[in-house]
């Protein structure tokens, strides 16, 4: 009886191990990529909101497209030579304080930065959407003073590869 219960057991586990798999959201005979000019659907309410932040559409397109020629698995091309098009918009930008000179001060030491967007991939020889609407973020913080000082915009690119990078491995890998 303990030995059937325990080659149950064994079997059981055997069948409900974990294992990791990819799901390759490229199709096998894709060998070309159309990167549209994401947009940029960040706003601003007024000229002090945090919210808006010029450029960052072209930022990221560029990190995109970087990083697909550093993958090497897909060739980034014109829309009209492309088996893939990858589209999406910025959507959300935030600069927020992260950390201060002193709890009396109103210096700002340490910011944080997020950045998400919104990416669909469309299979253009068949017009089939392979991934709609994902969203993805990513965040920076960088100090504003300090040996570890930073801009703004050094942070927001550092952000922008780290995303781009993400989105090239949902497309490409599927995770």
């Amino acid at each position: 009886m303990i030995k059937t219960f325990f080659s149950f057991m064994l079997v059981a586990l055997f069948f409900s191990g974990c294992a990791y798999t990819t799901k390759n959201m490229v199709p096998y005979d894709a060998k070309s990529i159309y990167v549209e000019l994401f947009s940029n659907d960040t706003y601003r309410k007024s000229k002090t909101d945090k919210t808006f932040r010029k450029d960052i559409d072209n930022v990221l397109t560029d990190e995109l497209m970087k990083k697909l020629m550093q993958d090497g698995s897909l060739k980034v091309t014109s829309k009209d030579n492309a088996d893939l098009m990858l589209e999406g918009r910025v959507v959300y930008y935030c600069k927020d304080p992260l950390r201060y000179a002193s709890i009396t001060s109103d210096l700002v030491d340490e910011y944080r930065i997020t950045i998400r967007a919104v990416f669909t991939l469309t299979d253009l020889r068949t017009n089939k959407v392979l991934i709609k609407d994902e969203e993805v973020y990513r965040v920076k913080d960088y100090y504003v003073s300090g040996t570890s000082m930073s801009t703004e915009d050094s942070a927001v690119k550092q952000a922008s590869e780290d995303l781009a990078k993400y989105i090239i491995i949902k497309v490409v890998e599927g995770w």
